[in-house]
């Protein structure tokens, strides 16, 4: 089998948008960008995508010779292929090396000029535009993957949003893509490739460079989707991919953040859906932990009122550096009920990772012993 990539169509919607879309596996992906916006249809947002698609499939991956790709970014993915093979694991996937068959053709930029900062509301994001390498020209605010496509509260972020950009001199292009969605039916989850799809809607845009936030720092440089070794391998010889914001912890970003007028004021991480920010998910309750610890206020946010919802997270590692930095800070501003808390998330975060181990060797050393390879001491171990 071949995983292709097909059936190109550029097409003008009711809505006001334009569709750049393409056939994937079978499975179609589109992009949908103000009909104002200069669009070119070509192959590079489509191979990004399908790279780890059709790696993950273990499928050789065919361009259609209607979608040109750069060959900067040809010579990319075998760099990248390396990285998630070996990755693979840690993502909960098995990523296959694949031969990828193209037509190159890498004309100059047609917007040369156009640097593109993704923009939600959110810590990371904010923070990024506001310390941006390079000037940032247009905010790109993304439906489908910073809000859900039929999230009701959309309208109300994009209004806040290009309200205070309008401040900024910078203008808000709305982006809305189904990659999310797409990723799913292939068994792989956001966070397994999140850098490719913001990539590959900067390349959609064709703006001449992407800025990425990190969403973690310097010191926590574990296999995941977006990463400052992968991200700039998604680059073609048009649109230069660039991730920033590991050298600032997550409270530091607020701080910076809350010097910017108004900057607070529209902040907004949540991912629940369930209003502009829920006040109960661990993104909610991450932020909301550090505004009352940096003595900040935004008015986007409720109250820390119940303290036990600190104590239902971590669930994961990446989480678990998030209430680590947290403590650190609390404990340097002396706040003991906050110390309090944290700490016990920490050790029920510990106690449940070391179960889980726990199980998993048992688990292991079981199929181990009824394969009939474990040696003697291993069934001294297991037998009464």
């Amino acid at each position: 089998m071949t995983f292709i990539v097909s059936d190109p169509r550029l097409t003008a919607r009711d809505d006001g948008t334009s569709e750049l879309s393409a056939s994937l596996g079978g499975e179609r992906l589109w992009f949908r960008v103000p009909a104002d916006w200069p669009v070119e249809m070509r192959g590079d947002p489509f191979v990004v995508v399908a790279l780890l698609l059709a790696m993950r499939r273990g499928e050789p991956l065919r361009i259609d010779p209607e979608l040109p790709v750069s060959r900067t970014l040809l010579a990319g993915l075998g760099g990248l292929q390396r990285i998630f093979r070996l990755w693979g694991p840690e993502l909960l996937a098995e990523f296959t090396p694949i031969p990828v068959e193209a037509t190159v053709d890498e004309p100059p930029s047609s917007l040369p000029n156009v640097t593109v900062s993704f923009f939600s509301g959110g810590v990371d994001g904010t923070h990024a535009f506001l310390n941006a390498p390079v000037p940032v020209t247009h905010a790109v605010f993304s439906r489908g993957i910073d809000m859900q496509l039929d999230n009701p509260v959309w309208e109300e972020a994009a209004t806040r949003n290009r309200s205070w950009l309008t401040e900024q001199n910078v203008p808000l292009v709305g982006i809305a893509t189904n990659i999310r969605f797409l990723g799913r039916k292939f068994g792989l989850g956001w966070n397994s490739f999140n850098g490719a799809g913001l990539a590959a809607m900067g390349h959609a845009l064709g703006a001449a460079r992407v800025i990425i936030a990190a969403g973690h720092t310097w010191r926590e440089l574990w296999p995941d989707g977006t990463h400052p070794l992968t991200d700039p391998l998604w680059s073609s010889g048009r649109t230069e991919i660039l991730h920033i914001g590991r050298g600032m912890k997550r409270w530091e970003k607020l701080v910076a953040i809350a010097k910017a007028p108004g900057a607070i004021d529209l902040l907004r991480v949540c991912w629940q859906d369930q209003g502009y920010n829920c006040g109960r998910c661990e993104k909610c309750v991450r932020t909301m932990v550090l505004l009352r610890l940096l003595e900040l206020h935004s008015p986007a946010f409720p109250p820390l009122d119940d303290f036990t919802l600190i104590g239902r997270r971590p669930t994961d590692h990446s989480e678990a550096t998030f209430v680590r930095e947290a403590l650190d800070l609390a404990t340097e501003r002396g706040d003991q009920e906050m110390v309090r808390w944290l700490g016990l998330a920490l050790r029920r975060y510990r106690v449940r990772t070391l179960a889980g181990n726990a199980k998993r060797l048992l688990r292991d050393a079981i199929a181990h012993y009824s394969s009939g390879e474990s040696d003697v001491r291993t069934r001294r171990l297991l037998e009464p």
